[in-house]
């Protein structure tokens, strides 16, 4: 063992025949010293006086470094938006042109129309269908439940409740238009709440194509049992379509089934028809907005889904005040009714130019409608509104979509002791 003196540092130590006290000094020595390193002989000097003007300065500096990168990350994010929302609609326009059916030929109308009754249009309004969506009978008292299977008898009942009314109407009015509002949540739409998919038969695109092609055959059917001359439809979103960018999440905003649903359902009617008898009896619009205006003989109606509506206690007559006030200010053209779903309840109230009708649902009771946290939702119904070119809606009905509504409200114990 030696006394030395290390090479690089200058320090005594004992070794045997090195000339570095650590490998660290010989690396130093050998490579030089790293960026950012003093050197253990060396005292750190600073290169400027650290004064509060200079930290305050340094400090906007950083701010507006980084307000420049959120600033780039905005942008990044809205391009990622928009080119996934380009690439949704795409995927449904492509999968669409695919259709492959034998065309379908119409059967000459059977009714004849009388020219000197007055003339009416119907407005039938859907929404908020959750299609595919599972409510169990045990999750809320035994009072029913929502599967594949109820929605099939619900469509039914559907149909043929719209086809009897009208053709009470048609014994002092004539009908030869139908006009179609579809107001969102047509599709179940995935993660809205969490464990939704629990909930759900299929996963969100079988929702839309099956969907879709269950409501074309609807239209098609409505088209020939009421010997129709056109079906105008319109289609808004609902939340519930709403796929990626929710709050909390980082995935990009990539569009809305409720618009992947009404598209697909418009092509599969022009597949199965073709164009020509597609053009003479349908006239279809998919609004890529929440909010659409459909003119009906005259009378400008607005058609939202209803969730920018706020609830207050469960009840949403104030916030729905405050959205027909705010809308009709914005318009330049008078609106003069509403037209909204969401709330899974059926309601007619007034407004200051006319009425807000409030559609019902097709789910019935669900465990938030058992817990109150939606406003009605006690029966599925849909509405279905008749106007007059001078009067305007004469008539408000709700089309039951349950056999026997009664037996909503007949409660069948699950344990009984006797």
């Amino acid at each position: 063992m030696y006394s030395r003196i290390c090479k690089n540092c200058g320090k005594p130590y004992t070794g045997t025949g090195k000339d570095f006290c650590s490998h660290a000094c010989y690396v130093e020595s050998r490579w030089g010293k790293p960026k950012g390193t003093v050197s253990n002989n060396q005292e750190s000097i600073p290169t400027e006086e650290i004064t509060p003007e200079l930290v305050q300065q340094r400090i906007e500096l950083r701010k507006a470094e980084l307000a420049a990168r959120a600033e780039k990350m905005e942008i990044s994010r809205m391009i990622g938006d928009k080119a996934a929302r380009e690439i949704f609609k795409e995927t449904i326009l492509e999968a669409a042109s695919l259709i492959q059916v034998e065309p379908y030929k119409l059967k000459p109308a059977e009714i004849v129309h009388e020219k000197r009754k007055p003339e009416l249009v119907v407005l039938l309004s859907i929404s908020d269908v959750h299609f595919l969506k599972e409510v169990l009978p045990s999750e809320i008292l035994n009072f029913g439940g929502y599967n594949r299977e109820i929605f099939d008898k619900r469509l039914k009942n559907y149909e043929n409740g719209v086809c009897a009314w009208i053709e009470i109407l048609r014994t002092a009015f004539t009908i030869r238009k139908l006009a179609i509002a579809y107001k969102g949540d047509l599709a179940d739409g995935l993660e809205v709440f969490p464990g939704q998919r629990t909930y759900q038969i299929y996963d969100f695109m079988k929702q839309l194509f099956v969907g879709g092609k269950i409501f074309a055959e609807l239209e098609i059917r409505l088209l020939q049992r009421l010997a129709l001359d056109m079906i105008y439809t319109l289609s808004v979103k609902g939340n519930h379509g709403i796929l990626g960018g929710r709050k909390g999440k980082e995935e990009h905003n990539t569009g809305n089934l409720d618009w992947g649903f009404c598209t697909y359902k418009n092509t599969y009617k022009q597949a199965v028809l073709g164009k020509k008898q597609y053009k003479k009896h349908f006239k279809d619009e998919v609004s890529d907005s929440e909010f659409a205006v459909m003119g009906i003989e005259g009378w400008n109606n607005l058609i939202a889904h209803g969730d920018q509506i706020r609830m207050h206690y469960s009840i949403p007559y104030y916030g729905l005040d405050k959205f027909t006030t705010s809308t009709f200010s914005m318009t330049t053209q008078p609106l003069h009714n509403v037209y909204i779903g969401h709330f899974h309840a059926s309601a007619s109230l007034p407004n200051p130019r006319g009425k807000t009708y409030i559609n019902g649902n097709w789910v019935g009771l669900d465990k938030y409608s058992v817990r109150g946290s939606y406003w009605g939702s006690r029966m599925p119904t849909q509405k279905m509104t008749v106007f007059h070119r001078k009067r305007g809606v004469i008539c408000d009905i709700d089309i039951q979509l349950d056999d026997n509504p009664k037996e909503k409200f007949e409660v069948l114990p699950i344990f009984e002791v006797s």
